[in-house]
Protein backbone atom coordinates (compact mmCIF):
# COMPACT_ATOMS: atom_id res chain seq x y z
CA UNK A 1 0.00 0.00 0.00
CA UNK A 2 1.43 3.48 -0.83
CA UNK A 3 2.52 5.60 1.74
CA UNK A 4 -0.21 8.99 1.49
CA UNK A 5 0.17 12.53 2.85
CA UNK A 6 -0.13 12.79 6.19
CA UNK A 7 -2.78 14.85 7.99
CA UNK A 8 0.44 17.18 9.73
CA UNK A 9 1.78 17.45 6.74
CA UNK A 10 -1.46 18.52 5.03
CA UNK A 11 -1.84 20.93 7.44
CA UNK A 12 1.50 22.49 7.21
CA UNK A 13 0.62 22.92 3.88
CA UNK A 14 -2.45 24.81 4.80
CA UNK A 15 0.07 26.72 7.54
CA UNK A 16 2.23 27.56 4.91
CA UNK A 17 -0.18 29.50 2.45
CA UNK A 18 -0.98 31.24 5.60
CA UNK A 19 2.36 32.70 5.58
CA UNK A 20 2.47 30.55 8.99
CA UNK A 21 6.29 29.81 8.81
CA UNK A 22 7.08 28.42 12.05
CA UNK A 23 3.82 26.49 12.38
CA UNK A 24 4.43 25.26 9.07
CA UNK A 25 7.95 23.95 9.77
CA UNK A 26 6.75 22.15 13.25
CA UNK A 27 3.90 20.44 11.56
CA UNK A 28 5.69 19.47 8.69
CA UNK A 29 8.65 17.74 11.28
CA UNK A 30 5.75 15.84 12.84
CA UNK A 31 4.92 14.56 9.41
CA UNK A 32 8.30 13.32 9.12
CA UNK A 33 7.69 11.61 12.02
CA UNK A 34 4.63 9.93 11.49
CA UNK A 35 6.18 8.41 8.29
CA UNK A 36 8.89 6.68 10.23
CA UNK A 37 6.62 3.66 11.29
CA UNK A 38 6.11 2.50 8.21
CA UNK A 39 9.69 2.82 6.88
CA UNK A 40 9.15 5.80 4.66
CA UNK A 41 12.67 6.84 4.13
CA UNK A 42 11.95 9.10 1.47
CA UNK A 43 8.59 10.81 2.79
CA UNK A 44 10.36 11.85 5.93
CA UNK A 45 13.28 13.08 4.18
CA UNK A 46 10.95 15.34 1.83
CA UNK A 47 8.76 16.45 4.96
CA UNK A 48 11.79 17.56 6.97
CA UNK A 49 12.94 19.53 3.48
CA UNK A 50 9.75 21.19 3.12
CA UNK A 51 9.93 22.31 7.21
CA UNK A 52 14.13 23.46 6.43
CA UNK A 53 12.47 26.55 4.21
CA UNK A 54 9.91 27.29 6.80
CA UNK A 55 11.85 27.15 9.92
CA UNK A 56 14.63 29.29 8.00
CA UNK A 57 11.56 31.46 7.48
CA UNK A 58 11.03 31.81 11.20
CA UNK A 59 14.12 32.87 12.25
CA UNK A 60 15.46 29.47 13.64
CA UNK A 61 18.34 28.96 11.35
CA UNK A 62 19.63 26.57 13.57
CA UNK A 63 16.60 24.62 13.41
CA UNK A 64 16.79 24.65 9.78
CA UNK A 65 20.31 23.73 9.31
CA UNK A 66 19.41 20.27 11.96
CA UNK A 67 16.20 19.42 10.12
CA UNK A 68 18.37 19.74 6.64
CA UNK A 69 21.02 17.44 7.94
CA UNK A 70 18.37 15.22 9.43
CA UNK A 71 16.52 15.14 5.31
CA UNK A 72 20.30 14.25 3.79
CA UNK A 73 20.94 11.64 6.50
CA UNK A 74 17.82 9.58 5.09
CA UNK A 75 18.57 10.62 1.33
CA UNK A 76 21.35 8.62 2.00
CA UNK A 77 19.16 6.17 3.11
CA UNK A 78 17.01 5.84 0.46
CA UNK A 79 18.95 6.93 -2.86
CA UNK A 80 17.17 9.41 -4.30
CA UNK A 81 18.87 11.87 -6.56
CA UNK A 82 15.82 14.11 -6.98
CA UNK A 83 15.43 14.23 -3.40
CA UNK A 84 19.67 15.33 -3.15
CA UNK A 85 19.03 18.05 -5.42
CA UNK A 86 16.08 19.57 -3.51
CA UNK A 87 18.19 19.32 -0.76
CA UNK A 88 20.87 21.60 -2.58
CA UNK A 89 18.29 24.08 -2.93
CA UNK A 90 16.46 24.18 0.47
CA UNK A 91 19.50 24.10 2.61
CA UNK A 92 19.83 26.83 4.97
CA UNK A 93 22.41 29.49 5.24
CA UNK A 94 24.04 29.60 8.43
CA UNK A 95 27.17 31.00 10.00
CA UNK A 96 30.08 29.07 9.40
CA UNK A 97 30.29 28.34 13.57
CA UNK A 98 27.18 27.02 13.96
CA UNK A 99 27.95 23.96 11.21
CA UNK A 100 31.51 23.69 11.92
CA UNK A 101 32.03 23.09 8.33
CA UNK A 102 33.79 26.31 5.86
CA UNK A 103 31.54 26.71 2.86
CA UNK A 104 32.54 25.72 -0.12
CA UNK A 105 31.78 28.01 -3.31
CA UNK A 106 28.90 25.51 -4.22
CA UNK A 107 27.57 26.94 -0.59
CA UNK A 108 27.74 30.68 -1.98
CA UNK A 109 25.33 29.89 -4.94
CA UNK A 110 21.67 30.73 -4.84
CA UNK A 111 18.61 28.30 -5.18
Amino acid sequence: MPVTTTTAQAQAALAQHRVDPHEAARLFERAAQEYAPSGATLWQAYALLLATPQAQAAGDTRGADVLWRRAHRRLGDGGARLLSDLAVMVRPQVEEAASGEPPTELDQLTG
